[in-house]
């Protein structure tokens, strides 16, 4: 029978303990014991135990909310029912004046290269205008000009060509002026200089004047903003100080040449007189509700400036009207002399180039809330993220 010896304990001295004792003392001199480390936890913030005057170091984990894909939405393409009407009237007049300028070129080569060439370039330009209309996909913006994904350089494809037709038409006037002046000065009429300028200049604006209102449309409208001169919706004002800039260089460019010869020029002028008044005062409206802030868009802030668009408005309707109706009497007591044809031609393109004016000043509204204004700009702002910080506080 097998028996097991427990190991009993040895036991230790008064001497061997106070030994140990100070040995313990002399490894602790030489050898620090390192504390523990003390590991921040992440936690629930707690702070009500919190040891007086004690500052407590709590990590808290960052934020990660669900992120929701968030749609904004894109800004409307404004409605350019008004700049359809006068751009159509624009590709008619300047088909016409294709043909008519084609047989001018057999005198003399400037009608080709400063009248053929602008007019035709202007024609194929509209079309490819048109075609982005056409292409634009059903949701939003439009993406191609003549079904080539060039949008984004629309810019220059559409405006620097019209810039330079612009540029050649603006050349053929100043060579007529010179050519009529130098024969007038070779019969010793240097009187009648003074009447050529205001008679090139009159068709010069009639003529060349909408071509520059075309050109800066498109440079607006094909920077992306989609909101060129004939935007009504967002910035009517281009459109009325556009036009109403034309018809001012007419009116009163028309209206100086027959002062001098004739004793009762109000009776043949008075419709143009009455225009170029008018087209002033539009003018002098822009400037003064631009200068004092009153307009941000097509908003305006002030009650009796709203009123006052809508007269302005009216008026430049009837003055339209008194043009139209005056020249269509005038042709009638004439037998019809001008082709019925060409009539209509002239009378559609000279109702362009002012009825989005006046569409364009009757469109100005009352101003939006301040507070709509701020909750759209939120509306528009994207969400933000969650972030982690250090939070330190003192009980």
């Amino acid at each position: 029978m097998s028996t097991s010896t427990v190991p009993r304990p040895i036991p230790m001295q008064e001497g061997s303990a106070q030994e140990m004792v100070a040995f313990q003392s002399q490894s602790a001199m030489q050898y620090p014991v390192q504390q523990p480390m003390q590991i921040a936890v992440q936690q629930p913030m707690q702070l009500q135990h919190a040891a007086p005057n004690q500052v407590q170091y709590v990590v808290q984990n960052p934020v990660q909310p669900q992120v929701q894909p968030v749609q904004i939405a894109q800004a409307p393409v404004p409605n350019r029912a008004m700049y359809g009407y006068f751009a159509i009237a624009m590709g008619i007049y300047h088909g016409f004046w294709t043909i008519c300028f084609l047989v001018l070129s057999g005198y003399n080569g400037t009608f080709f290269f400063c009248g053929v060439v602008p007019s035709l370039m202007t024609v194929i330009w509209i079309i490819m205008d048109a075609t982005v209309c056409c292409s634009k996909p059903s949701q939003g913006p439009p993406v191609s000009i003549c079904c080539c994904a060039c949008f984004q350089n629309g810019k220059w494809i559409m405006g620097l060509p019209m810039a330079i037709a612009t540029g050649l038409r603006c050349i053929l006037y100043l060579v007529l002026f010179g050519i009529l002046s130098n024969i007038f000065m070779d019969f010793g009429e240097e009187k009648m200089i003074d009447d050529v300028f205001f008679i090139i200049l009159t068709y010069a604006a009639f003529d060349a004047g909408p071509m520059i209102l075309l050109t800066i449309d498109w440079f607006y409208y094909y920077s992306g903003s989609f909101d060129g001169i004939f935007g009504k919706e967002t910035n009517p004002m281009r459109a009325v100080i556009g036009q109403s800039s034309v018809l001012f260089v007419i009116s009163w460019s028309f209206i100086a040449v027959f002062v001098q010869y004739a004793d009762n020029v109000i009776e043949f002028t008075w419709p143009w007189l009455l225009h170029g008044i008018i087209s002033s005062a539009a003018l002098g409206f822009c400037a003064l509700i631009q200068m004092n802030g009153i307009v941000a868009g097509n908003k305006l802030s002030s009650p009796f400036f709203l009123t006052l668009s809508k007269i302005m408005a009216a008026a430049m309707g009837i003055a339209v009207l008194a043009v139209l109706i005056f020249i269509i009497e005038a042709l009638v007591d004439g037998d019809g002399f001008i082709p019925g044809f060409v009539f209509i031609l002239y009378l559609y393109y000279y109702t362009a180039l002012s009825l989005p004016s006046v569409a364009a000043m009757a469109s100005f509204k009352t101003p939006v809330a301040a507070q709509e204004h701020a909750k759209e700009n939120e509306m528009m702002m994207p969400p933000k993220e969650g972030t982690s910080a250090f939070v330190s506080c003192e009980t």
